[in-house]
């Protein structure tokens, strides 16, 4: 090894060193200077990262790096009361503002805000920050569309989320399939069908091709029964009385075809309630 490369790796090592030192001399002066009143305030002596980056010698994702296992560390120790205090400070505005391209902070940060903060819209704000710093990162709109999804409950922000993660590459199949469902969801049907459609159309993986094949199945039994008894409710209303049969639909104009079920089958039409239903049955256990 030549005497320059020698000397880097000395560098580097005093560089850790120094590093580790100054960690862990910070971490000792803040446990033994407690704030009973309010312990978690000792983190907001923590500056912003933009503060930081100059204090770092130029090796400011190192600092990030080493600021981000700390926080693991804190936050896996620290008891109840203050476990949660100033977590968008030491995520958002410290480690991120630090090394804006590390990613997984902004995961972890989201996974304690959401799953034991119980605090969803924190943890999609700081996501949000992570997307923004790097638009080429799948995982960051895919975990935040988990989070909208199945925690916030809210389909249409997580429908957004699963599409702008599809949309970078190397994302999963899988987000597809989530993006379809969510519009199902949120009670777009006829976008659900489209787009689990493309799904089928899309893959040759056999299982893929039977899981979009029941969504497809079931939302078209779903749409046809819906628009179908739409149709008689309108007819009723006109009339006086429900049609005397379904092809009445079509000559009044409701309807432009009747169609058949999903299994190729004939729509069943009850005169004497006025309903339509199906011999098909739904495949998914989602009703």
């Amino acid at each position: 090894m030549s005497r320059d490369g020698r000397g880097r790796r000395r560098a580097t090592a005093l560089l850790l060193v120094l590093g580790l030192t100054v960690v862990g001399t910070t971490q000792a002066w803040l446990e033994s200077h407690p704030l009973p009143r309010d312990p978690g305030r000792r983190l907001l002596y923590l500056p912003k990262g933009t503060f930081l980056r100059a204090a770092s010698l130029g090796y400011p994702t190192f600092l990030a790096d080493l600021l981000y296992l700390w926080s693991i560390q804190h936050y896996g120790s620290v008891s109840a009361d203050e476990r949660f205090l100033y977590l968008e400070h030491v995520y958002g505005q410290v480690i991120a503002r630090l090394d804006p391209r590390f990613v997984d902070p902004y995961l972890i940060g989201a996974l304690i805000l959401v799953a034991e903060k119980r605090d969803v819209e924190a943890g999609l704000r700081l996501l949000d920050q992570g997307m923004e710093a790097n638009p080429d990162e799948w995982i960051l709109p895919y975990e935040a569309g988990f989070w909208a999804y199945d925690t916030a409950r809210d389909y249409e922000r997580a429908a957004a989320y699963f599409k702008r993660a599809m949309e970078i590459p190397g994302a999963p199949p899988s987000t597809r399939r989530l993006h379809a469902e969510m519009h199902n969801k949120k009670g777009d049907k006829q976008t659900s069908l489209a787009l689990w459609s493309e799904v089928l159309a899309g893959t040759d993986d056999a299982r893929v091709r039977a899981i979009a094949a029941n969504h497809v199945h079931d939302l078209t039994l779903e749409i046809d029964l819906a628009g179908l008894n739409e149709a008689v409710s309108i007819f009723r209303e006109r009339h006086g009385r429900p049609p005397g049969q379904l092809q009445d639909l079509v000559r009044a104009g409701l309807v432009p075809e009747i169609p058949r079920d999903p299994d190729g089958g004939e729509y069943l039409y009850d005169r004497r309630t006025g309903t339509v239903s199906a011999t098909a049955a739904f495949r998914l256990r989602r009703r």
